[in-house]
């Protein structure tokens, strides 16, 4: 049995089963009919049973122009590659004390996991990716901490969906308290 990888699709099939992907029904020119062909000059990758089945796939992008991130940003901004920050959580209790996480335009997603937009990574009571969210309003130059699949309190108040974020206002979730300092404010704004 040999594991082939096609390289139009990049899934796996069993060439014992079929011997053009079952998938996307392509083999550079091989047929049902056909022996499957792992030549050099075949473009399909060959694969051993003893080898390892699980192989890391990498995504690449169609164009260079084309950018796939989750958050939006202004269009200046995104056309310098720049997402600049806009205030800052300050850990004031709890096992992150001292530590402080950036909040940048439009919606930070904060999280436990290293690619939240706010990585709260050692405090396991925090909700893995959407624990909850900081909104920055570019038009409006105001916060917002919008309710997610944890539980946020802010000035000891539960938030349950969107409320207004102000200078000094104390959040509190997981296991650690913190206090949000704006950049943005007033007529300071990017």
């Amino acid at each position: 049995m040999a594991i082939i990888k096609c390289n139009f699709c990049n899934r796996f099939y069993d060439d014992e089963k079929s011997n053009a992907c079952p998938h996307c029904q392509r083999n550079l020119g091989a047929t049902f009919d056909s022996t499957p062909d792992y030549s050099e000059n075949n473009k399909t990758e060959y694969y051993e049973e003893s080898e390892s089945f699980f192989v890391e796939q990498k995504t690449e992008a169609y164009d260079e122009n084309v950018q796939d991130e989750d958050k939006t940003i202004g269009i200046y901004f995104a056309e310098n590659d720049r997402d600049p920050v806009t205030g800052w959580l300050i850990a004031v209790s709890g096992d992150e004390t001292g530590k402080s996480f950036e909040v940048h335009m439009s919606r930070n997603f904060v999280g436990r996991e290293k690619l939240s937009d706010i990585a709260v990574c050692a405090d396991l009571k925090v909700v893995r990716k959407n624990h909850f969210s900081i909104i920055y309003d570019e038009k409006s130059n105001a916060f917002f901490v919008k309710s997610g699949e944890g539980s946020v309190s802010k000035n000891g108040v539960v938030v349950n969906d969107a409320a207004p974020l102000e200078e000094n206002d104390v959040l509190e979730f997981g296991s650690n308290t913190y206090v949000f300092v704006p950049y943005c404010k007033g007529d300071r704004k990017w």
